[in-house]
């Protein structure tokens, strides 16, 4: 409420989604996690690698991504 959207849209919308969402439906839930570990242990050159498993960008997934959802298990971004 209060919000007014010009006729032309709206340009430069940020949204915040939670780290260890893994699936893009802006909440942390076992849905993340199995996809997680489908692709648990995989590396930029896997043929599997799945960019959003990634949690802490660093080119693999492995057990701190897996501590990253963990952390924010449960938890939802904005609706």
């Amino acid at each position: 409420s209060g919000v007014t959207i010009p006729a032309g849209g709206l340009t430069g919308l940020a949204a915040t989604l939670e780290n260890g969402d893994v699936n893009g439906d802006n909440a942390v839930s076992i849905s993340d996690f199995l996809v997680l570990r489908s692709v648990y242990g995989t590396t930029r050159t896997s043929p599997n690698w799945n960019e959003n498993a990634d949690l802490n960008g660093d080119g693999s997934v492995g057990i701190a991504d897996f501590l990253i959802l963990r952390a924010r298990f449960g938890s939802s971004g904005d609706q």
